[in-house]
């Protein structure tokens, strides 16, 4: 099984859930129980998360400071509501003036949206791990639901 995973405004990166090392899954467990606000373990993460129906979004957090709003759709025919979601915020977003969001083509993917990245900037070494950790936290829902 695959997923998208959509960077608003920039890259899109192919995964497969297969991938995930079981001791991954384990690791993430928690956020397979819906709505929960959580420490990133190892990391200066805590992660929010809110499922509703079918669509889930979460937020990465540094702080109380949101560092990025991430947007889960697991069936397509939730594609075009988690886009309007996604997209919602970004117009909000003055940085992502004249950005697009490029289409999904899978019917599960994640669409990420920076919203404060002042927020990371004292982790820089920990940024490209955010990512990751996204994809794993998608995958937590994906098995909660």
């Amino acid at each position: 099984m695959k997923v998208e995973h959509i960077t608003y405004g920039g890259d899109v990166a192919i995964r497969k859930i297969s991938d995930i090392y079981p001791e991954t899954v384990e690791h993430f467990k928690a956020f397979q129980g819906g709505s929960i606000t959580a420490p990133i373990l190892k990391t200066p993460f805590t992660c929010k998360v809110t499922v509703a129906s079918n669509i889930a979004i979460f937020d990465m957090m540094v702080g109380d400071d949101i560092l990025t709003s991430n947007f889960c759709c697991f069936f397509r025919e939730d594609s075009e509501a988690v886009q309007l979601y996604a997209k919602q915020l970004a117009k909000q977003l003055p940085y992502y003036k004249n950005k697009l969001l490029i289409t999904p083509t899978l019917g599960m993917f994640i669409i990420t949206v920076l919203v404060n990245p002042f927020a990371g900037i004292f982790y820089t070494g920990e940024m490209g791990l955010a990512g990751e950790i996204e994809f794993y936290i998608y995958d937590a829902i994906r098995r909660g639901l």
